[in-house]
């Protein structure tokens, strides 16, 4: 007698049936896109106790075997699981060009070494959200790889203040005194954390307009609180600029000309910021109407390194490499200004960074890629609920970004999570501007 029963499957084919299912649904590749993206915005050195200002331009061996891992793993998962037409896609002529610059400027520093190695984890984390935004497969399996990452930084932000407040909290007796009781959570400054916090406050903003009112509620009321316990009162009134800026004229059918937008809010910031120190007459007013008024003591930083840029304008100092040079560390002591220059690893300003850099031709590249790309992109996204959305979101982190570059340096700044933040959102406007995005199917 034949038994007609059907047999029974082992564990290794059950498994092996459940991870085939989750390769061909896109379910492996979103929860690597989750971790890949966590990782870029948190670290491999997430708690820092004692603020150093060249704590991005020395070398760590626990971030470079990270950074080479997240290498190895973004160009496995590229090729394996990503969508190539999204990876083609990504492509853009201008970021290339900017790399070549940036590694052209590196032939110009003392240590050329030491400088490609920065340039070249820079330039993994440029990959990196490559991969990431070309492995979901649905916008509902990007918002759960965005909201993975903001729930995962701000439960460890939140774990360092409260667990480890000596090391989440900024303390007296240290460099900056003046910061002591505001929150940096698992990021060394303030002035990363906040904008940090910002951006992830802007995720929450995207998953509650997609529906997502419980999960994009935590994030949204935990981002917010964060940003006010950092103190910063320009992060905070960016955030308030960026949200407006990009939410009114899209309610009230203007979309297209937030690019005009952004040009006057940048033109006035570079005038309240750059303006009143290189523009005779504006620091002739300011002197006379708050001679005190110094943006923390950036102004000292932005003037000298504005003189001192003009001295290369063509060619710049090479990458990382101007604020350690002997002009720099060797100068006198200056007891009246705010700042000791030979303490500070940048001038508070991307713009005079990216000039110290690499002169006008690097600036100049770096704005097509920064600010005249991404808001090309947005004009052109189609007008479709999941490409609006999405679309929204990114260039709200890029003008954000964009405009806080007037104030703190983070542009090429390897790992840096403001930078990481901003290349999201310039790749992911190509994204939305290229093609179809749908909730629960790929995109078209």
């Amino acid at each position: 007698m034949t038994s007609t029963a059907k047999p029974r499957k082992t564990d290794p084919q059950i498994a092996f049936e459940v991870m085939g299912k989750a390769w061909r649904d896109g379910t492996l590749a979103t929860l690597l896109a989750c971790l890949m993206l966590a990782v870029a915005l948190i670290g491999f050195r997430p708690i820092s106790i004692d603020y150093d200002p060249d704590y991005l331009t020395k070398g760590d061996p626990l971030n470079q075997m990270g950074w080479g891992a997240m290498m190895v793993l973004s160009v496995v998962a590229g090729l394996l699981m990503a969508d190539a037409r999204r990876l083609y896609a990504l492509l853009s002529p201008w970021w290339l060009l900017l790399i070549a610059m940036v590694l052209l400027s590196v032939m110009r520093t003392p240590d050329p070494m030491g400088a490609f190695r920065g340039v070249a984890f820079s330039i993994i984390g440029i990959g990196a959200i490559m991969v990431i935004l070309s492995l979901p497969r649905t916008q509902a399996q990007m918002a759960t790889v965005l909201a993975f990452a903001a729930l995962s930084l701000l439960s460890l932000s939140y774990f360092a203040v409260f667990a480890f407040p000596q090391s989440g909290i900024h303390q007296t007796g240290g460099f900056e005194d003046q910061h002591a009781g505001l929150w940096r959570g698992i990021y060394p400054h303030k002035n990363v954390a906040g904008p940090v916090a910002a951006c992830t406050l802007f995720v929450g903003l995207y998953l509650l307009r997609l529906g997502r009112p419980v999960i994009g509620g935590i994030v949204f009321v935990l981002a917010t609180i964060f940003v006010l316990k950092t103190g910063s009162k320009t992060t905070l009134a960016l955030l308030g600029i960026s949200i407006f800026m990009v939410l009114l004229p899209s309610w009230t059918g203007f979309r297209r000309y937030l690019p005009a937008i952004f040009l006057v809010a940048v033109a006035a910031l570079a005038l309240a910021t750059l303006g009143i120190v290189f523009i005779e007459p504006l620091k002739n007013w300011m002197s006379s109407v708050a001679p005190t008024f110094s943006y923390t003591g950036r102004t000292t930083l932005w003037d000298f390194g504005g003189r001192m840029a003009m001295e290369r304008p063509w060619t710049g100092y090479g990458y990382g490499n101007f604020w350690q040079t002997p002009l720099v560390l060797e100068a006198e002591a200056h007891f009246d200004e705010r700042w000791d220059f030979r303490r500070i690893g940048d001038s508070h300003s991307g713009y005079i960074d990216t000039m110290l850099m690499g002169g006008f031709p690097a600036l100049g590249i770096t704005l097509f890629a920064i600010w005249v790309a991404p808001m090309a992109d947005y004009v052109r996204v189609p007008q479709l609920r999941q490409n609006i959305l999405f679309a929204d979101l990114m260039i709200m982190i890029v003008i954000f970004t964009a405009l806080n570059g007037f104030l703190e340096t983070f542009f090429f700044n390897r790992a840096d999570p403001v930078w990481i933040y901003m290349l999201l959102g310039c790749f992911g406007l190509r994204i939305a501007s290229r093609f179809v995005l749908h909730e629960n199917g790929p995109p078209g």
